[in-house]
């Protein structure tokens, strides 16, 4: 049985620069024995709009990083973010309470 989870989420740069194009890498991983076929994927900053995604399944012990490009739009101390796999329980797993991570991070003032 699969066990997708969230293994981390990324910035490049470090912090976020307000204004500007950031790298966002989570980083997805079937933590589980069996194959895990198709899901789909979601990331949300604050409240904004979230970016979704779709992959076509991860083997046993597989990782696979999502890259996307984020432009905040304002400066923050600490700002919640949220990555989460099988967003639609299409995936039967041993663990479904594991399949989100959040991750407070600082959005700098663009220098």
């Amino acid at each position: 049985m699969s066990d997708l989870v969230v293994e981390s989420i990324d910035f490049l740069p470090f912090p976020p620069q307000q204004g500007l194009g950031n790298q966002v890498i989570i980083t997805i991983r079937n933590d589980g024995p069996g194959t895990a076929g198709p899901f789909s994927w979601a990331w949300q900053a604050g409240s904004s709009g979230p970016w979704t995604g779709r992959l076509a399944g991860l083997e046993a012990g597989e990782s696979m990083a999502v890259v996307l490009t984020w432009i905040p739009t304002s400066v923050h101390a600490a700002l919640p973010t949220i990555a989460q796999v099988d967003t639609a329980n299409e995936v039967v797993e041993s663990n479904e309470a594991n399949n989100r991570l959040q991750v407070e991070i600082e959005v700098a003032q663009r220098p």
